[in-house]
């Protein structure tokens, strides 16, 4: 009986945690996060940060391919002067930032333009190497809504002042198991920081 209390407790106090974790990040981001190209303003950014997804083969995933989109139409726009394809780099993995340097070099971005960042397993990883290796100070994060409270969040402590670009161009398979692995990723931010 004492063990069910204790267990009881445990898992009340993880739920206050998530729930915690998650209302924070998302009360102090949300107001960064711009769903339209005009809703940007000119020449404050210079680059735009573009987090890896799934690729199969050499195609980026859906999900991956909006994320590209945006970073395209951001430079398409001039509201950036160079983008950072950020992925992972091990097996089967290895393969997204090639990818996404392709995709958007197919699309008309010079290949000068682009920086490959092949260190972005995890989102404070892209925001440690923009920040410690690439020298970034501003920034467009570019992702889905749902990852930009996050992304926004691990920016801000790595030092980069930035906005969010919300690229959900299209609806996902699995969208739902994506929301629920960033909830818990949310309350693991906090203390990895």
């Amino acid at each position: 009986m004492k063990l069910i209390r204790y267990l009881m407790r445990l898992l009340f106090v993880l739920l206050i945690g998530i729930i915690s974790s998650n209302v924070y990040i998302i009360m102090n981001t949300q107001n960064k996060i711009l769903e339209t190209i005009e809703a940007i303003p000119d020449n404050t950014y210079e680059t735009a940060i573009v987090l890896g997804a799934g690729v199969r083969g050499n195609e980026p995933t859906a999900i991956l391919r909006d994320r590209i989109q945006g970073s395209i139409n951001l430079y398409k726009a001039r509201k950036v002067k160079r983008i950072i394809m950020s992925g992972a780099n091990e097996e089967p993995h290895n393969a997204q930032v090639r990818v996404m340097t392709t995709y958007a070099v197919e699309a008309g971005v010079p290949r000068e333009a682009i920086i490959a960042d092949p260190n972005g397993q995890r989102t404070k990883l892209t925001m440690r190497e923009a920040s410690q290796t690439f020298h970034v100070n501003k920034a467009i994060i570019v992702t889905q809504k749902y990852h930009l409270y996050r992304a926004l969040y691990l920016a801000d402590a790595y030092g980069i002042e930035s906005i969010g670009y919300a690229t959900d161009y299209s609806t996902y398979k699995y969208q739902i198991l994506q929301n629920g692995r960033e909830i818990l990723a949310r309350l693991k931010s906090i203390f990895v920081i």
